[in-house]
């Protein structure tokens, strides 16, 4: 993987496109796709990189590419977070569980998200309101939220479970 806070998300994408490999190996009906987002969120136009996981064309995971430099201030991680909810809200409408997963990558740091469509708050992490006002004006986006690196034993293990947790959802809805 690259290092250093001045790397792109461009220098992740090749990485993160042999991890999801190794992860879903392409056999049975498993296919990664790779995305280029451009998203508008409060007015602020941005590209995001990243790739989808689908199980027969329904999507399970998605895993969304940020450069490093996006942790270094609150703004960075706030509009990462209100990107990535937004396209869980859009993408789980045809997800094939009841739950859709989503990883936040900023480097090698991740944050897992998870869409619940059975549940009232949908979307984990919750987000942490932040004082008066309205859900998008006050809200804050900890750092803490991307402690887990996937090149340290702890991420790798993470990863890996939320992979084959994945992978015995898909291998369930075969058998049905």
């Amino acid at each position: 993987m690259p290092q250093g806070i001045d790397t792109s998300e461009t220098e992740y994408q090749g990485p993160y496109c042999k991890l999801l490999f190794l992860l879903f190996p392409p056999e049975g009906f498993i296919d990664i796709e790779p995305q280029c987002l451009e998203t508008n969120t409060d007015g602020v136009v941005d590209h995001a990189l990243g790739f989808q996981v689908n199980f027969h064309n329904r999507p399970f995971l998605v895993l969304e590419i940020k450069a490093p430099s996006v942790l270094n201030t609150e703004s960075g991680r706030k509009l990462a977070d209100r990107q990535l909810r937004s396209r869980l809200s859009h993408v789980a409408r045809d997800a094939g569980l009841n739950e859709l997963y989503e990883i936040s990558a900023v480097g090698t740091k991740v944050c897992f998200y998870k869409y619940d469509k059975g549940a009232r708050e949908s979307i984990t992490p919750k987000p942490i309101l932040s004082g008066e006002g309205s859900l998008m004006a006050g809200y804050t986006t900890p750092m803490e939220w991307w402690e887990c690196d996937i090149l340290e034993p702890e991420g790798e293990r993470r990863l890996r479970s939320l992979a084959n947790h994945i992978k015995d959802k898909c291998a369930h809805l075969s058998q049905a």
